[in-house]
């Protein structure tokens, strides 16, 4: 981006969920010289979430996902923990867990969720509370079937001159695709 020489102001929102070091690095040119520079600083929220969530499962697996809550808050805190789920999951454990954390310390919250028939991404969202703090983050799982592919080979012979040939597997209508040949 070409910027006129003097003073200049660049605004970047950084995403809520970020906790590191960002870095900033400036490039300098001219007809005659050129310059880099580099700062960094370290970014770092009041409560800091780490959600481990599996990447990929099959319709019907039920798992247990976790959540390290960080406490990046001065003393002990109550963080209030609490997880939502989109159409491909559903939570069969207590939604809402409260974790008591010391200060520099970190808890881990459980939930067993179970996935359904809807295949594709599924997201589960949590949020964290301690007195006016409040951090969100959210991850998915890609529900797929545990066979994506499987080619069915049936031979024989008949004499009729009408056969049928039934399809005995359980299909899922989303991405269902089907050939037969004679």
């Amino acid at each position: 981006k070409n910027i006129n020489a003097g003073k200049n102001n660049f605004d970047f929102a950084v995403p809520e969920s970020f906790n590191g070091k960002l870095r900033i690095y400036t490039v300098i040119a001219s007809a005659v010289q050129i310059a880099a520079y580099q700062h960094a600083t370290e970014v770092q929220g009041d409560l800091i979430l780490t959600p481990n969530v599996p990447m990929a499962a099959a319709p019907g697996d039920e798992l247990v996902v976790t959540l390290g809550v960080y406490n990046n808050l001065k003393g002990k805190q109550t963080i209030n923990v609490r997880a939502t789920t989109d159409k491909g999951l559903s939570i069969i454990s207590e939604p809402k867990v409260i974790l008591e954390v010391g200060e520099g310390l970190e808890k881990v919250a459980e939930y067993r969720v179970k996935l359904t028939d809807s295949l594709g991404s599924a997201a589960i969202r949590f949020e964290a509370a301690s007195g006016a703090t409040l951090v969100k983050i959210s991850d998915a799982i890609s529900v797929r079937p545990a066979t994506p592919y499987r080619t069915v080979i049936r031979t024989g012979s008949f004499d009729a001159a009408n056969a049928s040939a039934d399809v005995t597997r359980k299909l899922f209508a989303a991405h269902r695709d089907v050939n037969v040949g004679l």
